[in-house]
């Protein structure tokens, strides 16, 4: 889902202010859920949010299976195209932990004050873990292990 961050030109204060209205969802469905929903190509134009600009586009062929990964992925607007939807959660202790090892001390901040606050308000708003079919703790895995 990260691929699909909204563009700087759709981020109004309205859109920000809706539960995972950072995402371009539309865009998701569009050019890579419906398609592969008909059995069609997709196409993944990953937006890097470093540079502000789509990466070059590539082509999803329809497949037996599918995984769209993220935190987004079970938004009530992509509800039309996952069959199973599986939730991974931690302690926020192990949290912060994957967090500034993946994304260093610096940027750890912004993900305390902005993105993780997001991300619960999301969660609450549309009860996502009460709506998945599955629901795993991964606070006792060691996930370097599965890299």
């Amino acid at each position: 889902m990260d691929d699909f961050f909204l563009p700087p030109e759709r981020r109004t204060p309205q859109r920000l202010s809706l539960p995972g209205g950072n995402m371009d969802l539309e865009r998701c469905a569009r050019e890579l859920l419906d398609p592969l929903s008909r059995g069609k190509p997709g196409l993944l134009r990953p937006f890097d949010c470093h540079t502000g600009t789509f990466l070059p586009e590539t082509q999803v062929p329809p497949r037996s299976l599918t995984i769209l990964e993220g935190t987004y992925s079970a938004h009530p607007e992509l509800a039309a195209y996952p069959q199973l939807r599986l939730f991974l959660t931690c302690s926020p202790q192990v949290q912060l932990a994957r967090l500034e090892r993946r994304e260093g001390p610096e940027r750890l901040r912004a993900f305390r004050e902005i993105w993780i606050p997001r991300e619960e308000a999301y969660f609450k708003a549309f009860r996502v873990p009460e709506g998945c079919d599955l629901v795993m703790d991964t606070t006792d895995l060691d996930l370097e292990d599965l890299t």
